[in-house]
């Protein structure tokens, strides 16, 4: 605790906001002091084998695809570069995925920021002792704790941590990546730019999934219902939920963009960084990186078939005719594919929508010659969250 705030900078920060609030420098030393502990990781006790093993658990609803590669590739970068991964949205399971592929290649857990609703006993003693930071959601008005979590990060990035978090706030509603939040960046390239001795390279990752679980109670608000709030027993119905098989996680990860880089961009007349010019231009570009890897997936091109034809229910064949020039599309421009997609194979589209119809997202009418298909009004948003995935490869068509 002493590393962290007993430093110049966090001092004088100290002696400034008691001027402000005409409190003193020790009551808010000690509420400083308070601050930490809540946030602060504390290795210890609960091994990191025995919080993998949980993990493997909680996601055993999908196996998990991504490439060796890419993950090799990341972890030679990571032996002169600290690492920040910065992934998509979607669902609760998202840190134990990405953190299931790291694992597999000797990664140590990082440092993820994650939202203090989730930390319910007793999750929260093990996952801070298991890399998980856990942050207040709103503290906008508190310059304090700001001040708090904007050392602490500089301490981690000065330690050369790899850190997490989720550059879209929550997750997302609709199925297509929302727009950047830039709190948790700016704080991060302000302290990179105290201590630029080594470069730190942020991660552009996605994470998608062929079923989702959540998707049901994600659309139920997004139309106005009342959030489930976070608890043992929502912990427990969540865990339970994952049960049965829902098909693939698919992982990826787009071109590591170094902080050196962007901050060269925004040098003054006198050749001096800017940081806060570079967070909204690292945001953008992180977004656009986790577009640009996040691949087709079947249910997201069934969903997209289904939904494109007004309130028409449609056949197999009828399906194919109007993917064919999606499909045509997406060959033509060489877009990622989940690793289990072959164009030219319709089998998986079959799969993808028999799942679809188990799941009650398709509606599946059998009374005449030909099975038809359809998306009833009350599914349209769930469907939708599986098309809006990739609907970001097509707006330029």
């Amino acid at each position: 605790m002493d590393d962290v705030l007993d430093t110049p900078q966090f001092q004088q920060t100290l002696r400034e906001l008691a001027a402000e609030s005409g409190r003193s420098i020790q009551d808010l030393q000690r509420e400083a002091e308070a601050d930490l502990d809540e946030m602060a990781t504390k290795p210890g006790k609960m091994t990191v084998a025995g919080w993998d093993r949980f993990c493997h658990w909680l996601a055993r609803a999908y196996k998990l695809d991504y490439r060796d590669e890419e993950v090799e590739a990341l972890k030679a970068l990571n032996r002169d570069s600290a690492l920040i991964f910065l992934p998509n949205h979607r669902s609760y399971l998202d840190p134990l995925v990405l953190r299931s592929a790291l694992e597999q290649h000797g990664f140590p857990p990082n440092n993820v920021l994650g939202g203090a609703n989730l930390a319910i006993w007793p999750m929260n003693h093990v996952g801070r002792r298991n890399g998980i930071v856990f942050i207040r959601r709103e503290f906008r008005d508190d310059h304090l704790y700001r001040a708090v979590l904007k050392r602490y990060l500089a301490y981690l990035i000065e330690h050369r941590q790899n850190l997490e978090w989720y550059i879209e706030g929550g997750r997302t509603r609709t199925g297509k990546l929302r727009p950047p939040r830039y709190g948790i960046l700016s704080y991060v390239i302000d302290a990179y730019a105290e201590y630029p001795q080594h470069d730190v390279h942020i991660v552009p990752t996605s994470i998608i999934y062929d079923q989702q679980h959540e998707v049901g109670a994600i659309s139920a608000e997004e139309m106005g219902g009342a959030k489930k709030a976070e608890s043992l027993g929502w912990l427990f119905d969540f865990a339970k939920s994952q049960s049965r098989r829902l098909g693939r996680a698919h992982l990826r990860f787009g071109e590591p963009l170094s902080l050196r880089d962007a901050l060269s961009l925004t040098l003054d007349d006198e050749g001096v960084p800017r940081p806060r010019l570079a967070v909204p231009k690292v945001a953008f570009e992180v977004s656009d990186r986790i577009n640009t890897v996040t691949p087709v997936t079947p249910s997201a091109l069934v969903t997209f078939a289904l939904l494109d034809n007004g309130d028409r229910a449609i056949t197999v064949p009828e399906g194919r005719v109007i993917l064919g020039p999606l499909l045509e599309y997406i060959n033509l421009r060489n877009l990622p594919v989940t690793s289990d997609f072959d164009l030219s194979d319709h089998g998986p589209l079959r799969d993808a929508l028999d799942n679809l119809v188990r799941e009650n997202v398709v509606a599946k009418f059998s009374g005449g010659d030909e099975s038809v298909y359809s998306v009833s009004l009350e599914h349209q948003h769930e469907a939708a969250f599986y098309r809006n995935t990739i609907i970001h490869h097509f707006i330029d068509r």
